[in-house]
């Protein structure tokens, strides 16, 4: 559901860590650094997202906190 109202990447989510989930101002970061899960040769890594321009804050409709507070 996050994916569809978001418009981030699996990796982006997947790589998505606590720290970086803001449910009381509604917003997630996805981080340059380490803001997407990566398979590499079969094992998984946080890297960078996909392009510079996906490093970035999103934020969240309320029904999405209510959702991801659940």
């Amino acid at each position: 559901m996050t994916a569809a109202w978001t418009g981030a990447r699996w990796g982006e989510l997947t790589g998505l860590q606590r720290i970086n989930t803001h449910l009381d101002d509604g917003t997630i970061v996805i981080d340059p650094d380490i803001g997407a899960l990566h398979e590499i040769n079969g094992h998984l890594e946080l890297g960078p997202p996909k392009t510079a321009e996906s490093a970035r804050t999103i934020t969240l409709p309320p029904f999405l906190i209510d959702l991801n507070a659940a």
